[in-house]
């Protein structure tokens, strides 16, 4: 529980400093959850870096890519078509 604490607290503000926690969850579901909750502000602060930490979590390659999919899409202010189209 202790490490789920530390990880929420300092993910806005620090994601680099909770990411090495995150693979000392107990089990598969408690490691990608807090994975999750960190991928997306990590990514939006340091995409590179954030791809690397994602690439050698202790996860499946499955969640792995669920995580990658976490990154924010670059907005060069272009509205896309409606969907259907």
């Amino acid at each position: 529980m202790a490490i789920e604490s530390y990880v929420s607290h300092t993910s806005y503000q620090a994601p680099e400093l909770a990411a090495p926690f995150v693979n000392e969850r107990k089990g598969d579901q408690q490691r990608f959850s807090t994975a999750q909750n960190l991928a997306s502000y990590f990514l939006s602060n340091d995409p590179v870096v954030a791809e690397k930490w994602i690439g050698g979590l202790n996860l499946s390659e499955d969640q792995k890519r669920q995580l990658l999919k976490l990154k924010p899409q670059a907005d060069f202010g272009i509205i896309p078509p409606p969907r259907g189209y």
